[in-house]
């Protein structure tokens, strides 16, 4: 009887444990990643509509306890009618198709940090893919996966790169044909291999380019 009892005691305490794992905010729906260090990723909550601009909040309080927003869960806002987006500097990670299909989303903002931002780099399951017009990169991209080599996005027509980029990863914005206005921060040091291939006009140069480094989009990029 005392083990049935100890079992059942220990099922209804990891029933209870599940149960904190995840709540709901507002138009948010969070899980936690980490209990201990209180780290949670954000996602769509489940009966929310969005059809304006998101900010992705660094933080939430649940139950007097704060905790860190460090992710945005795979196909978290997948084909929400949100018209931007703005990543802060918690967030380590994004997930799979995270804003795939968001048609009305015009602009991209991820905020500075000189800590690297983790998110898919295979074809297809990148977060944005073909996603927005205009991006602000604040901070180094790690891309993950087997197949990395394709562009972040697809119909770039304004990116800027922050003062904390150092690296502009390979083929990141090849293929942009649209692209027409690029800001290379001062922090570049190192360009990947066709990472502006066949942007701009026409795909071999581009309207304007504002940088300490590029004077046109070319094919040697």
């Amino acid at each position: 009887m005392k083990r049935l009892l100890f079992l059942l005691l220990l099922v209804l305490t990891t029933i209870a444990g599940w149960a904190q794992t995840e709540f709901t905010v507002g138009n948010f729906k969070y899980t936690v990643t980490d209990a201990e260090n209180h780290y949670v990723s954000i996602a769509k909550a489940d009966e929310a509509t969005f059809t304006s601009a998101l900010v992705i909040p660094s933080s939430v309080t649940y139950e007097a306890v704060t905790y860190a927003v460090i992710s945005v869960g795979a196909s978290g806002f997948y084909e929400t009618g949100i018209t931007s987006v703005t990543i802060p500097s918690s967030v380590l990670t994004i997930g799979d198709y995270a804003f795939q299909n968001c048609s009305s989303m015009t602009s991209i903002t991820i905020e500075d940090s000189e800590t690297p931002l983790s998110l898919a780099g295979t074809y297809g399951e990148r977060p944005f893919w073909n996603n927005a017009s205009i991006i602000y990169l604040g901070r180094n991209l790690t891309l993950t996966g087997d197949y990395v080599n394709y562009p972040l996005l697809e119909n770039a027509t304004s990116v800027v790169l922050g003062p904390k980029v150092t690296t502009i990863n390979p083929y990141l914005f090849s293929e942009n044909s649209k692209l027409e206005n690029l800001t290379i921060g001062n922090g570049v040091t190192r360009i990947g291999e066709y990472a502006f291939n066949s942007c701009g006009t026409g795909g071999g140069n581009g309207q304007q380019c504002y940088s300490h480094r590029c004077t046109c989009f070319s094919e040697l990029w």
